[in-house]
């Protein structure tokens, strides 16, 4: 196994960490009698397979994940068990030239090992280094194959203990900053898959089925809901605290599928501390213009996208930023995804509705009121009352475009001129990932794609794409970030919403309108995002 002090050495000199950071963290490991990479990790967010890496990068290694490590079970048939398990190596299956034998391994093999697979075998062998977390799931995987006379599957029924897999589960994606956890049935086992920048990402972990229903059991327990009960769909909640007392919530949700109950976790406030309007990713005389209206005193801002498109995240960084000791901020959320100082916040469910705390607000004399969502007329017409009648009001709709938002009050039973006369904007966005900055590299793209971007000569030589670091755990990209489209509403807009014109015709009537494929063109020329990206959105065909 590779030595803490080496991997550290290595993790600095990538810039992974500072020293300064390791510093710290061996008094708190002292403190907290906890091994000094775990104790890092914690701190600071890496998950251990970013060490790896940087221990690969710094000694220029190829490296693999999890889900490289597929294996090639003639070569481990004849290295055999034993040897798999005591050198710490697995040959891997990949396409490609059948004469090169690709080995990963926990550390790089000393030469007794390299002279045991020479003898072995007679092809060039390449060695490749991965995490020990997943080089012991790869083994454990293949161990029934290689091994098929063991009782295996009722040794590990025995063994296997629900409560602190689903400890350890819940800990790698908080590491891995996920926002989602999937615990999937599949024909003979159960995958875990973790969504990372809005990708979803398998882990290593694979469970038979009586792995699975304790797994599901475990999650049941937690939530509070009905562990007899497989045949229906369930919802419930509940929290998560890490070995480094950071807590946040984890909103569940269970179903039953085609060969088992499946269960969806969404984790809440995983995040220490809200983003800011400025790092939403706003250009400077949008953002400008945007501070300004969310001061102002009375009115409605619209904020609309998909779901998972970042609108509460907006609205958060809106509500932080005008949050102050002379306002009175009252919101209807449903969940309550991060609480915010000096802010009511009110979680709406079975006995009170967004329209029914709307009306509650309105007697407890606030000054600005988010809505968590319009979901029918009735908020709507409430929410535009409020906006009408001296409130501020921040909402969010579920619609494509900016301007849609226009005809989806009118669908659910808004009048037209109460629209106009209070919707101050409408901001549609989506969620495109931030390519890393630290490992990004440039590109060329074709001719068809310069025409559809309009770019320039002198643009298209500043332009670039992911390459993979362990800074961003081999993606290319590290965390994510909005692209707008604003329609901001003037007199013209107004007259043309109150007439009931077309979305075309009110895009044409707009001064002031940007469009995602405006927004996500500069963002791409200022490195921040890939073509690869525009592409996934649709803004780029």
């Amino acid at each position: 196994m590779i030595q803490e002090k080496a991997i550290l050495q290595a993790a600095v000199s990538e810039g992974l960490l500072s020293e300064h950071d390791v510093s710290q963290a061996k008094m708190l490991a002292r403190r907290d009698k906890r091994d000094l990479l775990t104790t890092l990790g914690l701190v600071h967010r890496i998950p251990e397979v970013s060490f790896y890496r940087a221990y690969a990068q710094y000694h220029q290694l190829g490296f693999m994940t999890a889900s490289d490590l597929q294996p090639n079970i003639k070569i481990a048939r004849k290295c055999g068990l034993g040897m798999l398990k005591s050198r710490s190596i697995f040959p891997v299956k990949k396409s490609g030239d059948e004469n090169i034998l690709h080995i990963a391994c926990q550390t790089m093999p000393d030469n007794g090992v390299k002279r045991q697979l020479e003898k072995l075998f007679s092809h060039e062998i390449r060695y490749y280094l991965t995490d020990s977390r997943a080089l012991q799931h790869a083994i454990h995987q293949i161990e029934p194959v290689l091994n098929p006379l063991a009782d295996q599957l009722n040794e590990e029924t025995e063994e296997f203990n629900p409560v602190g897999e689903l400890n350890n589960i819940l800990g790698q994606a908080y590491l891995h900053r996920a926002s989602d956890v999937h615990f999937e049935p599949l024909k003979e086992i159960m995958i875990v898959r973790i969504r990372v920048d809005g990708r979803l990402q398998e882990m290593p972990n694979h469970y038979n089925k009586e792995q699975a229903s304790g797994l599901i059991s475990r999650i049941k327990v937690l939530s509070k809901l009905d562990i007899a009960e497989s045949r229906i769909p369930q919802d419930g909640s509940m929290s998560h605290r890490m070995e480094n007392s950071v807590e946040f919530d984890i909103r569940v949700a269970t179903m039953p599928a085609r060969f088992g109950e499946r269960a969806t976790l969404r984790l809440l406030g995983t995040e220490s501390k809200l983003f800011s309007l400025a790092q939403l990713g706003m250009e400077d005389d949008e953002l400008e213009r945007f501070q300004k209206a969310i001061a102002l005193p009375h009115g409605m801002i619209l904020i609309t996208g998909p779901t998972g498109s970042g609108k509460s995240t907006t609205l958060y960084a809106a509500l932080q930023e005008i949050s102050s000791p002379d306002i009175n901020i009252l919101t209807a959320e449903d969940p309550v995804e991060q609480p915010i100082e000096h802010i009511s916040q009110l979680q709406v469910g079975v006995k009170v509705s967004f329209a029914s705390a709307l009306r509650s607000f309105l007697r407890h004399d606030p000054d600005v009121i988010m809505v968590g969502e319009i979901r029918d007329g009735e908020t709507a017409g409430v929410a535009l009352k409020a906006a009408m009648t001296g409130h501020m009001v921040f909402s969010t709709l579920h619609t494509n475009t900016a301007v849609g938002c226009v005809n989806r009050l009118r669908d659910i039973g808004a009048e037209s001129f109460l629209i106009a006369s209070t919707l101050i904007a409408a901001i549609a966005q989506r969620l495109a990932r931030k390519l890393c900055q630290n490992c990004k590299q440039k590109t060329v793209i074709d001719k068809a794609y310069k025409e559809a971007l309009q770019l320039t000569d002198d643009e298209m030589n500043n332009l670039y794409e992911p390459s993979g670091c362990a800074h961003c755990s081999g993606t290319g990209y590290n965390g994510r970030i909005a692209l707008f489209e604003i329609l901001w509403i003037d007199q013209q807009v107004r007259d043309a919403i109150t007439r009931e014109a077309s979305e075309a015709e009110i895009i044409q009537a707009a001064e002031n309108y940007t469009s995602l494929a405006d927004d996500g063109r500069k963002k791409f020329i200022k490195g921040l995002t890939s073509l690869e990206e525009l592409q996934r959105l649709a803004i780029v065909r």
